[in-house]
């Protein structure tokens, strides 16, 4: 992109009037965080906003730069939150109406808070791209003022007054990690760092899943993905903005990817200095500094990341619970199999008595082995977790590492049994969906797709985030044939091997 254009945006930045509608944010250090990595690791504390997201930065300053014929006839957006609620509250203030579309899968809670603030919430589609098809053609129609969330100057720039604050609060980082959606933060932050640290490394972090920005760089064009990973639903879009990829594209340092894990244990990490519990896409700039840092050893450096938001939704915290340890490597989740005889179990466990049991499931079998999926950790010493699974092999148990089987964690663990109690292995197939969180939507997908087929097994699994994943077993010589249905209900279906020839019922 052309220098002059974007000195044009840095001005524009520069006399944003967001500096006189909110106060700046805080920034913390890191102390626990610091010292594990040996950097100086700063967090941005966007959570603070009234609306705890950095979102009504954006929201005021293309709203307040609308002509007031255009601003007297009201505006709309589409999101499934935290933009939602930015629009929604600038426009209570000024005085004007807000229509807010939704996608139907979005929480009760962020729906409330956006009606709280006196805007028309329209529920439309299973995800972004349907609620903002809607808004599109609905701001059209009406001829309303469109806030497009990331793929405006005006947004963009409002985005960008962190960056002038975290340069004045904090004096020249050595990194910043910015997380990505529709990329409207990352240009705003490029726009201002490398102009006023040009020195300052930024670095994109996009959740698995949802690589926007990862598969466009790599394809040299803007490209939309097939399917998205919602658990960040903050930066889960299909698509990255025109605008911010022609400022980002050549601009930042370098890109990388974090697993729903991780962003479980920058949840913790953040929670252990700050006490604050951020949102999954709050956290995902933190979950990129970490593993960067670690795969790159860097040390003595001055680390920049935002905490972009805090609604969390509360029915997460469980799965966040679970999955973080497993994140940071201080947990293992094994399974395998004993012999079915008395004191094989007190065995196994005393295997286990350097370390840490955190869930451990026996079924006994009608064969002559049980089935055990057991998961242990160690917080202070992570060496010793992989040791431990060493000492089991050397002892002769078959044990077979789950910990990055995401099939495993979300699905296996709670579902040890054994097979040999209703049907042979060799008659199953497994097959696993993810749909819309909605109300009747799995006994939609029950009753459509196999209404004429036993079940072996189901295990159904919600992790807080708009999708649900559902594993099925079936008999094997049964084939769906589920293509318009998958269509009709935004369903994916895939194919599933399990690890063992024991593992489910």
């Amino acid at each position: 992109m052309q220098i002059q254009i974007i000195e044009s945006y840095f001005n524009k930045i520069v006399t944003s009037p967001v500096f006189d509608y909110l106060k700046p944010t805080p920034v913390d250090r890191l102390v626990n965080l610091s010292k594990q990595t040996n950097n100086d690791i700063y967090l941005k504390r966007e959570d603070l906003q009234d609306i705890n997201s950095f979102k009504i930065r954006g929201a005021y300053q293309k709203i307040i730069s609308l002509p007031l014929i255009q601003l007297n006839r009201g505006v709309v957006a589409a999101s499934a939150g935290n933009h939602a609620q930015g629009v929604a509250k600038v426009c209570k203030e000024l005085g004007t109406t807000a229509t807010i579309v939704m996608p139907d899968t979005t929480p009760k809670i962020k729906v409330d808070a956006v009606r709280s603030y006196g805007a028309n919430v329209v529920l439309h589609g299973v995800n972004y791209d349907e609620a903002y098809r809607y808004a599109y053609n609905l701001a059209d129609s009406r001829d309303l003022s469109l806030i497009h969330p990331f793929d405006d100057i005006e947004v963009i720039c409002g985005q960008g007054t962190i960056g002038l604050e975290f340069a004045s609060q904090v004096e020249q980082l050595d990194y910043l990690f910015v997380q990505v959606g529709g990329g409207g933060l990352l240009a705003g932050l490029t726009i201002a760092m490398n102009t006023l640290s040009p020195s300052t490394k930024i670095i994109a972090v996009e959740p698995e899943g949802a690589q926007t920005l990862g598969v466009s760089l790599r394809a040299k064009v803007i490209s939309k993905l097939d399917s998205i990973c919602s658990f960040s639903d903050g930066v889960a879009v299909g698509q990255i903005g025109k605008l911010p990829y022609e400022i980002c594209k050549d601009a930042i340092d370098d890109h990388m990817t974090v697993s729903k894990d991780e962003v479980c244990s920058a949840i913790q990490y953040i929670h252990e200095d700050t006490r604050a519990i951020a949102e999954g896409s709050g956290a995902v700039g933190l979950a990129g500094a970490y593993k960067y840092l670690k795969d790159h050893h860097i040390k003595g450096k001055k680390i920049g990341v935002i905490l972009s938001g805090s609604n969390m939704n509360f029915q997460k915290l469980e799965y966040v619970a679970q999955r973080c340890n497993l994140g940071q490597k201080k947990e293992k989740l094994v399974y395998l199999t004993i012999p079915e005889k008395q004191g094989e179990l007190i065995k196994l466990v005393d295997q286990l008595s350097e370390v840490d049991i955190t869930e451990l499931k026996y079924r006994k079998s009608a064969s002559e082995q049980a089935n055990i999926m057991v998961s242990f950790s160690s917080v202070d010493d992570t060496s010793l977790v992989n040791s431990t699974l060493d000492l089991l092999r050397e002892n002769g148990y078959k044990a077979l590492d789950m910990t990055d089987s995401d099939v495993g964690k979300s699905h296996l663990r709670f579902m040890i049994g054994d097979s040999n109690l209703t049907t042979s292995k060799k008659s199953e197939k497994f097959y696993r969906f993810e749909f819309p969180e909605k109300k009747g939507q799995l006994l939609i997908i029950l009753q459509h797709i196999y209404s004429n087929v036993d079940f072996t097994a189901i295990n159904y699994r919600k992790d807080g985030s708009s999708f649900c994943s559902l594993l099925l077993g079936i008999e094997a010589n049964y084939k769906p044939c589920v293509q318009e249905f998958l269509e009709k209900y935004s369903c994916t279906i895939s194919d599933v091997t399990l690890p063992q020839s024991e593992f489910v019922d």
